[in-house]
């Protein structure tokens, strides 16, 4: 599910019902009503849930009743993760409402039996305020609790993430593998620091030589792969971590790459090498996230190119001295082959440990939030649906940068994620960039810099030089067909009275992601209709006549209406296009709230490219005069910062590079005008900004001044204007 952004209030704490008596809390209604259910302000529908597949589809299920604001997206993710029940059976959920009611009601019931609550009324409150929050996408629960909370039968498992410890001991040993498929089959993810097993190079009390931690990764990585976690169609997500001072530190290393390798050459054989096919499921080590856990001793060595004592875990002699700049040198051919292992900095980690009377910190994992998108074949999609959708069985080629390559080049190249996994909850720190931007991601995540090659996050100054992307990342994969069907014809009327139906389009066109490009820079979803607004260059270069001409073939037509200001809208009255265009991601924000819709980001690039001409034809401009000196420029200016980052998002898939400006604050009485009545209205303006293209990123900008469509005006016809100011 997608987080809405909600202002930031104040709320009254929950307080107890006198400090001595502690006869539990008691609250008050914020988002709800008294008398009135959080799921009856809300409008539902009825949708068809489907993932497609290349083989055909994923998943699907008829008749899924979700809140009519809901994204596909949303709809897929919860109908398909979250539903419980056989698909087929008639005890399977089909509504958002069983699926929140089971959860909620099951939480609010402990809470009375808990006796957290002063009276059936405060419990009510928190009921219904918490649905609210859920339907209305305020907040989301991990995916534990969807899976587990409420189901009869299901272990009561909620937490996202587990930490295990595994002793030098075979019941220890035994007791690790129980526990994690208990855990995976709860839906949750687990990590284990196995560095306290003895190594293969240390003996066995009773005579012989032990079997070492690799060797038994080796039967939890079984365990793992046997596992859907959840009961889903998605694998077990798993960490593993050992000591740099572990005697078999160097048969970790090398786990994972030498397993790919037989994956690769079983592929070279003929045998299927898609995420979920045959090479992969015949070879060890796919299931885990691998990890080296190196001290500040060990990275001091490594630097000065020092000796590195490599201790027995039973007595801890000496059994190996090996060079640390070598042995880090592995580490990094390892990973650079296969990805695996990672590094996490023991010291570092432990000196920064918040709570230090708990215990150490032995184990921990970078990553992306779950809503950080990554350029893939099927678009920008967010790290969490890749996610999804690569544990569901599909084929997605992620990009990657030949500048971070062992010999850097220009462009970029695509291929397929070996593992996806699921961390838990870590720190997030943001990155601000020059250009505007910004990324979110865990402190030690690294990033590319020009001047310093792979930096983490948390090191990174204002004198590094972060690459950007400066190459297409194509949705060359992504699907012509429209996320949601609208099973409901469009009604329009004509002059004369008659009434036309029109089926709606189940698949993209250029004409609609151009609409759509223009509703967000200047039109208006409403309650009543959906309207395009169109002035100046808009009436005489044909770009009018053109939607006009777009809204009749998709809708069956549009009523024109000339208003006092000198412009004209275009307006479409029927609910179920106000259905397909809120579908698609569009809203009813004001200008400052306005964002990209999220279908967008996935479609294909032709879609995208279509999409960004009506936006800028709407809000653009090619240049702009400033004090008396023409500034060249590709501009898109706007009032809401979030959409523009979001184009500026959107064209990095074009290797196109961007900077946004706030160019003016925001003023109260900033503008006025006269209604019919004759009644004055004066209208704050908010803070504005502009998405500047400049040098030869908008010599690149070609969807800005050519177009397969020929009813596109070109953008070059706005030379030297200012740019348009966005409709409030």
């Amino acid at each position: 599910m997608a987080i809405a952004e909600v202002p930031q209030r104040t709320v009254r704490r929950a307080t107890p019902v006198g400090a001595a008596s502690k006869k539990g809390l008691r609250l008050e209604r914020y988002f709800t009503h008294e008398g009135v259910h959080p799921y009856d302000e809300i409008e539902w529908e009825f949708r068809d849930s489907v993932i497609p597949g290349e083989g055909g589809n994923v998943f699907e299920q008829k008749g899924v009743e979700v809140p009519k604001f809901w994204s596909a997206t949303a709809t897929n993710v919860v109908a398909s993760k979250y539903f419980r029940g056989k698909l087929t059976s008639p005890e399977r959920e089909w509504s958002v409402k069983q699926m929140v009611d089971r959860v909620v009601d099951r939480i609010t019931k402990w809470g009375i039996e808990g006796a957290y609550f002063a009276s059936e009324a405060d419990a009510e409150v928190f009921n219904h305020e918490l649905k609210y929050l859920m339907v209305n996408q305020h907040a989301s629960f991990n995916s534990p609790v969807w899976f587990n909370i409420g189901v009869e039968g299901a272990v009561q498992q909620a937490a996202a993430c587990y930490i295990l410890a595994v002793e030098d001991d075979m019941h220890s040993i035994l007791d690790w593998f129980k526990n994690e498929g208990v855990i995976f089959k709860g839906g949750s993810g687990s990590g284990i620091n196995v560095s306290r097993i003895r190594s293969s190079k240390e003996q066995l009390s009773g005579g012989g030589w032990a079997s070492g931690p690799v060797s038994f990764m080796r039967g939890a990585d079984s365990v793992a792969g046997s596992i859907k976690s959840g009961g889903t169609t998605r694998r077990a997500a798993k960490m593993v971590v050992l000591d740099s001072d572990h005697p078999d530190i160097r048969e970790f290393i090398w786990c994972k790459a030498k397993e790919e390798k037989k994956a690769w050459a079983l592929g070279e054989m003929g045998y299927d090498m898609s995420l979920n096919g045959e090479a992969w499921h015949s070879i060890q080590f796919q299931n885990a996230n691998n990890s080296v856990r190196a001290t500040d001793d060990f990275m001091k060595s490594a630097v000065a190119g020092e000796l590195w004592n490599l201790t027995a875990r039973t007595d801890g002699q000496v059994l190996e001295t090996v060079n640390a700049r070598a042995l880090l040198r592995e580490i990094s051919e390892a990973t650079w082959q296969c990805g695996d292992p990672g590094m996490q900095f023991d010291t570092t980690i432990n000196d920064w440990h918040t709570n230090p009377v708990s215990g150490r910190i032995n184990g921990s994992n970078p990553c992306f939030p779950g809503d950080a998108r990554v350029h893939t074949t099927k678009g920008l999609l967010p790290i969490a649906e890749l996610f999804e959708r690569s544990k569901a069985g599909e084929d997605i080629q992620v990009y990657s940068h030949r500048a971070t390559a062992q010999t850097a080049a220009a462009g970029v190249t695509s291929s397929q994620p070996i593992a996806v996994m699921r961390n838990g909850t870590s720190d997030i720190v943001r990155l601000r960039f020059s250009n505007g931007g910004n990324l979110r991601c865990t402190p030690n995540h690294r990033i590319w810099t020009l001047n310093r090659g792979w930096v983490e996050a948390g090191s990174l100054t204002e004198a590094d030089k972060v690459f950007l992307n400066d190459s297409p990342t194509p949705a060359t994969d992504a699907s012509w067909a429209l996320p949601l069907k609208i099973g409901a014809p469009a009604k329009s009327w004509s002059r004369g009275g008659h009434v036309t139906y029109r089926e709606l389009p189940e698949r993209w066109s250029e004409g609609l992601a151009e609409l759509i490009g223009h509703l967000i820079g200047d039109g208006d979803l409403t309650d009543a209709r959906t309207e395009w607004i169109y002035g100046d260059d808009d009436l005489t270069n044909g770009l009018l006549e053109s939607h006009e001409g777009m809204l009749r073939e998709a809708f069956g037509g549009a009523s024109r209406s000339a208003m006092d200001n000198g412009t004209v809208q275009l307006r479409v009255g029927s609910s179920v296009v106000r259905d397909l265009f809120r579908s698609l991601g569009a809203t009813s924000a004001r200008s400052p709230q306005k964002r990209l819709p999220v279908a967008i980001f996935t479609a294909p690039a032709e879609v995208q490219a279509a999409f960004l001409r009506g936006l800028y034809g709407a809000d653009g401009c090619l240049s702009r005069v400033e004090g008396g000196k023409a500034s060249r420029y590709v501009g898109l200016g706007s009032h809401s910062e979030l959409l523009l980052k979001d184009v500026q998002k959107l064209l990095t898939a074009f290797g196109i590079r961007s900077s946004v400006y706030h160019t003016a604050a925001a003023r109260e009485n900033a503008f006025s005008y006269a209604r019919r009545s004759g009644e004055t209205v004066s209208d704050d303006a908010s803070d504005a900004f502009d998405l500047r293209i400049t040098g030869s990123d908008a010599e690149r900008s070609q969807w800005c001044t050519t177009s397969p469509n020929p009813f596109t005006t070109p953008i070059s016809s706005m030379a030297l204007s200012s740019p348009t100011v966005p409709s409030t």
